[in-house]
């Protein structure tokens, strides 16, 4: 019979994506929820505890790395590094940035067009929002979604399926934004994007060569765009 130890050790090593995920939602969630229980999502404090609960991810992928007896920092290395063609930095620019003109333009046609005034303030405040979900609420989970999760899957399943894996657990750590009402839309609605921003991810980390840094950058720039409009 084998003993609690060498079981977790067998789990670990046969099903790392499990121990990840459940690492994952258990970090984030224990986070939000307290922060939430005390204090109001749009404030300083739960700002902090959003941006604190994001690492969830990340921090879960570096835990299972090193319980399975790799090393951290040759995972973190490669997730670092930079090395890819200017053109693969410039797509995970580009296709946020035309995805929010076309936004502000059915937007603008159905609101009408904002006051000079406001449209000045649109790129800073874009830039402002691009760099805090880079940083801090969105781009930072990539270090585990696309940084360890879907390699560890893609050695299993097709790129297909392990978007669709990824996806459905990353609907699933946003639970406690819907919960304690920080967002808004349909929560089916929110899962069928999640899954569709899996798939186009895991092409890009695929034809990138495994940039996981570009994947942050793609993060980031999404969640900017939709949040500007």
């Amino acid at each position: 019979m084998q003993s609690p130890r060498s079981l977790l050790a067998r789990l670990i090593n046969d099903h790392p994506v499990v121990v990840f995920s459940a690492l994952a939602i258990g970090f984030s969630w224990t986070v939000w929820i307290v922060t939430f229980s005390v204090t109001v999502p749009r404030s300083g404090l739960g700002f902090l505890g959003i941006a604190l609960g994001a690492f969830g991810p990340g921090a879960a992928g570096a835990v299972v790395t090193r319980l399975r007896g790799e090393s951290v920092r040759a995972w973190l290395a490669a997730a670092f590094d930079w090395r890819r063609r200017l053109r693969w930095y410039g797509l995970a620019v580009a296709v946020p940035v035309v995805g929010a003109l076309g936004i502000s333009v059915v937007v603008f046609s159905l609101a009408g067009l904002p006051d000079s005034d406001s449209l000045g303030q649109l790129a800073p405040l874009f830039l402002t929002s691009w760099v805090m979900a880079t940083v801090f609420t969105g781009g930072n989970e990539e270090f585990g979604w696309r940084g360890f999760a879907l390699p560890h899957l893609q050695k299993r399943f097709s790129a297909l399926t392990a978007s669709v894996l990824i996806g459905g657990v990353w609907a699933l750590w946003h639970v406690p934004m819907f919960v304690y009402d920080v967002y808004q839309l349909s929560p089916l609605l929110y899962t069928a994007s999640v899954v569709c921003f899996a798939v186009i991810l895991t092409w890009y980390y695929n034809a990138s060569d495994g940039c996981v840094l570009g994947a942050v950058l793609f993060h980031g720039m999404i969640n900017a765009a939709v949040n500007v409009p």
